[in-house]
């Protein structure tokens, strides 16, 4: 655990991210390439507790059935490019 180790697996390729907000927290809903169906698919919603400039804690909720209460997709296309974290 620690920042090298998550930003090790966030800059995998095979991930990719939407920055949101989850009870007004700093969020992001994570995405992971599949090959069968071609694209990005729902994988987690993660919940970040931030302190000062830092990420203090990462709650990741490996719920994709949730992604809709949050008006996301539930997959995004190849064309979704390297990285859509903002």
């Amino acid at each position: 655990r620690g920042s090298g180790v998550i930003a090790a697996f966030a800059a995998e390729p095979a991930h990719r991210y939407l920055a949101l907000r989850a009870n007004g927290q700093l969020a992001d809903a994570a995405y992971r390439w599949n090959d069968e169906e071609r694209c990005f698919v729902a994988e987690a919603l993660e919940v970040l507790t931030v302190e000062g400039t830092r990420v203090k804690t990462m709650t990741a909720f490996m719920t994709p059935s949730l992604f809709p209460r949050f008006g996301l997709p539930r997959t995004l296309p190849i064309s979704a490019g390297p990285r859509l974290r903002s």
